[in-house]
Order: C-alpha cells, then sequence, then structure tokens
C-alpha cells in the first residue's frame, strides 16, 4: 500500500533565506505534505514574516513548523533518510536519481517515516550530514555547474513523489505492529554508538581509519532495514559481546 503524504517530513538544513522556507511550505502545501522541520536556521524564527509572505496560504505550516539544532536531532524518530543533492559522491551510500528512488516507495511495508533532507542554499550538506543519509537522490540539471534554488528543489521532490506515489490518506494507512515496526534512525544510531564503543577495545580500526571505517559500519547498519524487534535482538548480541570482554 502506498504511504500517506503524513510519513514525510521535508527537513531544511541551515537555511538562509526565510522567503525559501516559505515558498516550500506553499509547494509542501500545494502537494499534500504537511511537517516541516528546520535545522539551526541562519535567520532568528522570531522574526519570519518573509515566509509567511511567500507561503501563500499555506501559514498553517509555517505555524507548525518545528526548529532543532542538528540534524541528527530532527531525524531521530525517522525511519528512512533521503539526502538530495545534483552531485554524485565516491563514499558508500545508496546513490540513484529521483524517480528510481520514488518507485520502489509504492510498495512501502511497513509503512515508514520518511525524512526529505536538503542542505543550505550556498552549500549543500555537508559530509557528515550526507552520511546520516541512508540514500543520496540527485535531481540532475542540464548544467552541472548549476543547482536549483532550495524552493525549486523541494517543489520537484515533492511533484515527483506526488505522482509517482498513489497516496493514501492517513486514517487508512495501517499501523504496523509493534515487532514489524521498523527501527528508528535513533535506534541504528545507539547501534553504531555501541559497537563502535566494543570494537574500540579491539583491534578493527585501523590508525588513521577509523573514521571511515564508521562510515562504513553506518552505511551497513542503515542498510539493514532493521524492524524494532531485531533491533532489541542486535543490541542485546552487542550486550553480551561487552559482557563477554568484561564490560569494557
Amino acid at each position: 500500500m502506498p504511504p500517506s503524504p503524513s510519513l514525510f517530513r521535508v527537513i531544511l538544513v541551515r537555511p538562509q533565506v526565510p522567503e525559501n522556507v516559505g515558498a516550500a511550505a506553499r509547494s509542501m502545501k500545494a502537494f499534500g505534505f504537511n511537517q516541516l522541520i528546520l535545522v539551526n536556521p541562519g535567520f532568528s524564527w522570531e522574526r519570519r514574516g518573509a515566509a509567511y509572505k511567500t507561503a501563500s496560504g499555506a501559514g498553517e505550516i509555517i505555524e507548525r513548523t518545528r526548529i532543532y539544532p542538528t540534524l541528527e536531532e530532527s531525524l531521530a524518530e525517522c525511519h528512512r533518510v533521503a539526502g538530495f543533492t545534483r552531485r554524485s559522491y565516491a563514499f558508500p551510500r545508496a546513490q540513484g536519481d529521483l524517480a528510481g528512488w520514488a518507485a520502489p516507495l509504492q510498495a512501502d511495508a511497513p509503512p515508514r517515516k520518511t525524512a526529505l533532507v536538503f542542505g543550505p542554499e550556498d552549500r549543500g550538506l555537508s559530509n557528515a550530514e550526507r552520511n546520516l543519509c541512508h540514500h543520496l537522490v540527485r535531481i540532475p540539471t542540464a548544467a552541472e555547474t548549476l543547482s536549483l534554488n532550495l524552493a525549486q528543489a523541494v517543489t520537484v521532490v515533492l511533484y515527483e513523489l506526488s505522482k509517482t506515489l498513489r497516496f493514501t490518506p492517513a486514517s487508512e494507512s495501517p499501523a504496523p505492529s509493534s515487532k514489524d515496526a521498523p527501527a528508528t534512525q535513533a535506534d541504528l544510531e545507539r547501534i553504531l554508538q555501541n559497537a563502535q564503543e566494543i570494537l574500540d577495545s579491539t583491534t578493527f580500526f585501523k590508525p588513521g581509519r577509523r573514521e571511515p571505517q564508521v562510515e562504513i559500519l553506518r552505511y551497513l547498519i542503515q542498510r539493514l532495514a532493521l524492524t524494532s524487534a531485531e533491533y532489541e535482538t542486535v543490541m542485546g548480541i552487542l550486550q553480551a559481546l561487552r559482557q563477554a570482554r568484561g564490560g569494557r
């Protein structure tokens, strides 16, 4: 069954221009999306009047916008994280174009809370922010040197999703059983943190290679697509390993 638009969160990381936030909210309402999150905006949210002006009828989305200090905190409850870019990157991460990424979501079972992550207007997502994404999705442009305006990029992505997916009203989306519910991003980061602590007491991490090895480990954990029940099992295994090594 296709997911409901209520399962998608549009996350704007360090947006610099309030008018872009308002224009993004306008596109969200046009395509049926309603959850907008800002991460460490580059302007005072107390002075968001300009965002209301360009929202043009989507003021309620601006009013309900949530603010987080970091991307990691904004993703804690999400099950799938897609970061949008115009470039390809040479590091381990699922990558593909927008249409190819959106199509498989039609058969989403169980439904997953999905974060749609967009970087700031001037430089896009940082390496650390891209590493938190399960998928990197390209928005190709004709000129390699040009990228879309932030609000334009949001509009393109939401249009593609609404065109590709036959959305189900939120009230019709079946709630998964607790054992089948997907593990959240926070769950996956807890697995990574515990695995790092255990591996730090071994010779697994090579001198000068710890950071890239951690990112490969993060990617492998993301690809598992664990359920909540499987998360509990993995955490139990890690706890047993910790105890076997004398609690180190």
